[in-house]
């Protein structure tokens, strides 16, 4: 006769239902908080954007310029080696570099409390922002006189190009240092929520103990040993 095996104890699964979901009021108030936050980030982008102004002019500014020689088969460079078409872009990652770890320090150093994700995602876009706004304005400078030239050029004049970009990678040259920067004083700083200036939390009265229950007899404001012993 077979000997009946014996049933596995039934596991009991947690019980969810009884979790209450957050409040209406707190929900309302994380949402706040982040739109809060969210929008505070779009300006810091939309002013990271206008750094682009001066970084554009000095740009255009110590950027070679390339002098072109009109012949009759077309225009050539004056100079073989035409080291200029490089150094258009490695002046602009240079100064966009500048650019980014001026701004991570002053985002860092002055947004204290709001340092954060949110910062970072800031400087990237307000960072690539202003890259953009750079290399249009530095080339715009002085590129409707070009195109006039170049279109009345006799054979053997000389006609110099504005600067402009031959790889649009330098055009991340801001972004990539800001955000090294500001993430790496973030991973060295010695607060975690890397907000040393916030005010300590005010325990609720509730959770303020009572000299009633303060054990060993011990009354607010005073020691129990300090009590006459009967």
């Amino acid at each position: 006769m077979d000997t009946p095996m014996p049933s596995e104890p039934a596991i009991d699964e947690p019980d969810m239902s009884g979790q209450a979901a957050p409040p209406p009021a707190e929900r309302r108030s994380l949402v706040a908080t982040l739109a809060n936050e969210g929008l505070f980030a779009l300006a810091v982008a939309v002013a990271i954007t206008v750094v682009g102004v001066p970084l554009g002019l000095a740009w255009r500014a110590v950027a070679p310029t390339v002098n072109l020689l009109k012949t009759p088969s077309g225009w050539y460079a004056t100079d073989a080696a035409a080291e200029e078409f490089i150094a258009d872009d490695g002046w602009f990652a240079v100064l966009g570099a500048g650019a980014g770890l001026i701004t991570a320090v002053v985002v860092w150093a002055l947004l204290r409390r709001r340092r954060g994700p949110f910062m970072v995602v800031a400087l990237a876009v307000g960072s690539v922002g202003a890259a953009v706004l750079a290399e249009w304005l530095g080339h715009r400078i002085g590129l409707a006189d070009y195109r006039r030239l170049v279109r009345e050029a006799l054979v053997g004049d000389q006609v110099s190009r504005p600067p402009a970009l031959r790889n649009d990678v330098v055009l991340l040259a801001e972004a990539t240092i800001a955000v090294a920067i500001y993430t790496g004083l973030a991973a060295f700083h010695a607060s975690p929520s890397l907000r040393f200036d916030e005010e300590p939390p005010v325990p609720d009265a509730a959770e303020v103990p009572d000299a009633a229950e303060v054990p060993d007899g011990t009354a607010r404001g005073g020691r129990a040993s300090d009590r006459t012993q009967p």
